[in-house]
């Protein structure tokens, strides 16, 4: 991985009620064991614009090292460059995973 690079990663997260994205810039396994991925060094954008979304994510995460889940509950890891908000430049770069909704 680049050093100006992150991942972003985007999951099925039941306190949100939806799917939620963050961006980070370390992704590895879990200590917790073999169903598990470990995300660390949160990336947040510190622009002029608040995003309600990234500033909630960002205060529920306020103190938080390491964030452990389910390898069941992802939906998508993304390897992106160093800006966020890059935008995609072809459509071989986006990944569509199927949603169920019951």
């Amino acid at each position: 991985m680049a050093e100006d690079s992150y991942f972003a990663v985007t999951w099925r997260d039941p306190e949100a009620g939806g799917s939620t994205t963050l961006r980070c810039r370390k992704v590895q396994d879990s200590d917790l064991g073999v169903g598990f991925i470990c995300l660390s060094d949160f990336v947040f954008e510190g622009g002029r614009l608040l995003n309600p979304v990234e500033d909630a994510l960002r205060t529920r995460l306020a103190g938080t090292r390491r964030l452990h889940l389910n390898v069941f509950s992802i939906q998508q890891i993304a390897e992106v460059g160093a800006t966020p908000g890059l935008a995609l430049t072809g459509r071989s770069n986006l990944v569509i995973l199927p949603s169920h909704t019951d």
